[in-house]
């Protein structure tokens, strides 16, 4: 994502910095990051800091900038901390002739450019296109970018899933890039893998040329439950990890308004949570559960007529 290095100019070395545009696949113009007129700045460094926490318990990074500068008998070390809120996880520019460490499934790639547009270059299969992405934080939120194109007499049609959870079915005229963007259910994060599926609905293939993967936290207050809405869903969804680490993370959908319930039991069944008893908007909605003791215990979920019920491992 950035990019340092020493550049002379004027008789002096400065040290400049570049970050790289996903959306044009290429180096922004270069940074001066050292500032320095009187003398070298020279050997630069980079270093990601651990995530952090700000006054309002908003996840950041530090990204490090480190230099030395100066003449003999008067060199220093320079430093230049900068937080990161959204950070890029993971990226890949696809449709290479040798495949993304993140893929698993293709037939091949196409050049539509004839090698003169990035954007155009793509992985491409007759059915659906798989990539998986591990190494996640399931204390954090991410968010998928992927770059889609084709050229052809027809628009084309395409379904995009993250661990079999649909996430949107884009349409792809030809000769122009689609950028596909969608927040990824925290359950699906809590195992600290992904799987991404792009499948054709109509067209020849399914096709992708770019795929990013950012990583951030929402606001909010530690140790607190939390209720968030997005989109409205199709039917009653619940999706809940069999495992949690401290903190159990749900998500369900509502098609429509009705009363809700959540209830946490132990292994005696006694109540020992009611995260939600009140009525809830449609849409698509995640809880946080945190402060339970590590040990197993049993959610019983109403939506309407709908009604599930299951068993959580909570692990600290």
């Amino acid at each position: 994502q950035w990019l340092y290095w020493e550049e002379e100019v004027s008789g002096r070395y400065e040290i400049k910095r570049s970050c790289y545009d996903e959306n044009t696949f290429s180096w922004d113009y270069p940074e001066d990051v050292s500032e320095i007129s009187w003398s070298d700045a020279l050997y630069p460094q980079a270093i990601y800091y651990r995530p952090r926490r700000d006054d309002v318990y908003e996840l950041y990074r530090v990204i490090a900038s480190v230099w030395s500068e100066g003449e003999e008998q008067d060199i220093g070390i320079q430093e230049r901390d900068e937080r990161i809120y959204d950070f890029r996880f993971a990226s890949s520019n696809l449709g290479q002739s040798s495949p993304s460490p993140y893929q698993i499934q293709r037939e091949g790639h196409i050049n539509y450019s004839n090698g003169s547009n990035p954007f155009q270059m793509v992985d491409y299969h007759p059915q659906e296109l798989i990539y998986r992405i591990d190494g996640l934080d399931p204390d954090l939120r991410y968010r998928l970018k992927l770059g889609l194109f084709q050229r052809s007499d027809a628009r084309w049609k395409e379904k995009i899933k993250v661990d079999g959870t649909f996430l949107g079915e884009p349409w792809l005229n030809s000769g122009g890039v689609v950028w596909f963007e969608s927040e990824i259910p925290a359950v699906h994060t809590q195992d600290g893998e992904i799987t991404i599926k792009v499948i054709k609905v109509t067209g020849n293939y399914a096709v992708c040329g770019a795929l990013y993967l950012y990583e951030y936290a929402e606001k909010g207050i530690k140790g607190a439950d939390s209720l968030k809405a997005s989109p409205t869903p199709t039917q009653y969804e619940l999706y809940i990890r069999p495992i949690s680490y401290g903190k159990m993370n749900l998500e369900f959908g509502l098609p429509e308004e009705c009363k809700v319930e959540l209830r946490i039991y132990d292994v005696t069944g006694r109540c020992v949570r009611t995260a939600i008893d009140r009525l809830i908007e449609a849409g698509i909605h995640k809880v946080n559960i945190e402060g339970l003791s590590a040990g197993v215990y049993f959610y019983n979920f109403r939506a309407g007529e709908k009604a599930y019920n299951g068993k959580i491992l909570n692990i600290r």
